[in-house]
């Protein structure tokens, strides 16, 4: 494979990171919101999800991380 094919696949890998990272952005989202709902007075918390035991601080670090990732790849693809 010639640098331009490597280079379409870097940027294809990259732009799946950054939607990743979207998509982690969005169940943070989700999470936050839920669990305002549910401090609405029953004093769970949340707590009866997954999501909601684990906090949002793991879920928070993937998409940064996911997104991080992403843009690295982008711009290695740029350089090659």
């Amino acid at each position: 494979m010639n640098n331009q094919t490597h280079a379409i696949g870097r940027r294809i890998v990259g732009w799946s990171c950054i939607a990743l990272g979207k998509i982690g952005s969005l169940a943070l989202l989700w999470v936050v919101i839920t669990s305002a709902e549910s401090n609405a007075g029953d004093g769970s918390a949340g707590t009866e999800t997954l999501l909601g035991m684990i906090g949002t601080a793991p879920l928070f670090a993937m998409t940064l991380s996911a997104v991080a990732i992403g843009l690295w790849i982008l711009l290695q693809s740029e350089r090659a």
